[in-house]
């Protein structure tokens, strides 16, 4: 039933494709091509939380399935919703998936962004995390030109590293910011 479910996907009959995994998700729930493929057809339609939750229905149940890149649409548009409800924890998770997918999908800015506003609400409480997203923000931004956010990047981290115990490794923080500044 999957597998004339995918022959209607790949003919454009995408009622009668939705019928047929329908079906094949009624005998095996966790049928994953059936999932996956469903999945497609909402991205079509731009309904991408309905996407992404059959993609990880189907990847619960095949880890190692291969993923149809442009689900990567699907991941950005909920990192962006997450981004603007300050969920940046679920943003760089969306952003790393889209990735994964379509690296040149992801768009640096709001990438690197949400490491930082993680990074800046993690400062006072975990120190070590908040220096390991000033890094992975300060990897994504190819650029370097000195805008405040890196500025402020830059001094976080080695204030992060004196209050973590690393005064000898601010240095090199403390110098670039004054320089930026």
């Amino acid at each position: 039933i999957a597998a004339r479910g995918a022959v209607s996907l790949a003919k454009g009959n995408f009622g009668k494709a939705v019928e047929d995994f329908a079906k094949a998700l009624q005998v095996n729930p966790k049928h994953a091509a059936a999932l996956h493929n469903r999945g497609v057809i909402s991205l079509k339609k731009k309904e991408f939380s309905t996407a992404i939750g059959d993609l990880e229905r189907a990847l619960a149940s095949e880890p190692k399935l291969p993923v149809d890149a442009r689900y990567a649409d699907a991941y950005l548009a909920r990192a962006t919703e997450r981004y603007g409800k300050a969920d940046f924890g679920g943003a760089i998770s969306d952003f790393e998936a889209a990735k994964r997918l379509n690296p040149a999908s992801v768009p640096p800015g709001p990438h690197a962004e949400s490491y930082r506003k993680r990074a800046k609400s993690l400062a006072e409480s975990q120190p070590e995390a908040a220096v390991r997203d000033f890094e992975a923000a300060d990897a994504i931004r190819k650029t370097d030109t000195p805008d405040p956010a890196y500025i402020d990047s830059l001094y976080r981290r080695g204030l992060n590293r004196v209050r973590g115990g690393q005064r000898r490794a601010t240095g090199g923080e403390q110098a670039r910011a004054a320089e930026l500044r």
